[in-house]
C-alpha cells in the first residue's frame, strides 16, 4: 500500500547563480553556452542557472527552481530569546505541548506573559511550533 511521507531532513541549498565562485564552489564543469554539470551519486546532472544545489549529509543534488519551491521551505527565523527559550526547555525536558498550554492559559486570562509568550500570542504559534519540531535559524541583531 502506498503511503505519505514527510521529509523532515535539514539541508544547506543555494540557488545556481552562474557566477565562477560557485562554480567552484560546487565543483561544476562547464558543459555548454548554458550550462553545467554536476557530479551525482546518480551520475552527471546538468545545471543551469536558476537551479538549487542541495547538499544533504555528503550527497548533493541539482532541483530545478518549481521542484525545489514546491519540496523544501526555509527554516524559521526567531528571535534569539525565543530560541533560547525552545533550548532551555528542551534542556528541561518541557514537551511543546506544556508550552502552547501556559501560553493559551495566559492568553485566556488576557495577562501579560512573558517575552517569548507575548511573540507566540502575537501570530506567531505555527512558526514556533515548526521551530520547535524542524529547527530554526536566529534573527541577526540589528547593528
Amino acid at each position: 500500500m502506498i503511503k505519505d511521507y514527510c521529509k523532515t531532513a535539514t539541508v544547506q541549498a543555494e540557488q545556481f547563480d552562474g557566477s565562477d565562485d560557485m562554480v567552484e564552489q560546487w565543483y561544476l564543469e562547464r558543459k555548454g553556452d548554458h550550462y553545467y554539470v554536476q557530479t551525482t551519486y546518480m551520475g552527471n546532472v546538468k545545471v543551469r542557472k536558476g537551479d538549487w544545489l542541495v547538499k544533504e549529509g555528503r550527497e548533493v543534488s541539482v532541483w530545478e527552481d518549481i521542484g525545489f519551491q514546491c519540496d523544501f521551505s526555509e527554516l524559521p527565523v526567531l528571535p534569539e530569546a525565543v530560541a533560547n527559550y525552545i533550548e532551555a526547555c528542551r534542556v528541561r525536558h518541557i514537551g511543546l505541548e506544556h508550552v502552547l498550554g501556559q501560553v493559551y492559559q495566559l492568553e485566556v486570562a488576557r495577562t501579560g506573559g512573558s517575552e517569548v509568550a507575548n511573540w507566540i500570542m502575537a501570530g506567531h504559534v505555527d512558526m514556533f511550533a515548526r521551530a520547535w519540531l524542524d529547527g530554526y535559524q536566529i534573527e541577526e541583531a540589528d547593528k
